[in-house]
């Protein structure tokens, strides 16, 4: 496990609340998954997970939730890795906007397509606010496919 206050010392976080970006619980379940020395580029939260591209891979990582008692209560119990992308095997890279919701509903964010590996993962991101912009997703892009 890497130490998460070097791990994240140059990390460029996008998108959620200010408060929550550098939470030291938070980086700390983030840092469970890095190997010792591994350093976070970016973090850009996506809908049900959030991407940490690091100097080595890209990692997806959703909440896990685990029932807890008679009333099928739900506990947050960290972070789960679903897919660990080495840096440099990205062959595509697609964006697209969120197609509209039930009704014509504008539900915003933008739908990533990275295949890798002869598999392609799909990611989509928070809708835009003010922090996070489609130059922040750019910038992240940029990155995964400059290695």
């Amino acid at each position: 496990m890497a130490d998460p206050t070097r791990a994240f010392a140059n990390a460029k976080f996008f998108g959620g609340r200010q408060a929550d970006k550098r939470d030291p619980e938070r980086l700390r379940l983030f840092a469970e998954h890095l190997e010792d020395g591994e350093q976070v580029a970016f973090v850009l939260p996506c809908r049900n997970s959030t991407l940490l591209l690091t100097d080595r891979r890209l990692l997806d990582l959703k909440p896990q939730l685990v029932s807890h008692g008679a009333w099928n209560v739900m506990n947050f119990s960290g972070f789960a890795v679903s897919a660990d992308i080495p840096l440099g095997t990205a062959s595509a890279v697609h964006r697209k906007p969120v197609p509209l919701g039930p009704g014509g509903k504008i539900v915003g964010g933008e739908l990533l397509e990275i295949t890798a590996q002869g598999k392609t993962f799909t990611f989509v991101t928070e809708p835009d606010g003010p922090n996070l912009s489609p130059d922040d997703v750019s910038q992240f892009l940029a990155a995964l496919t400059a290695s």
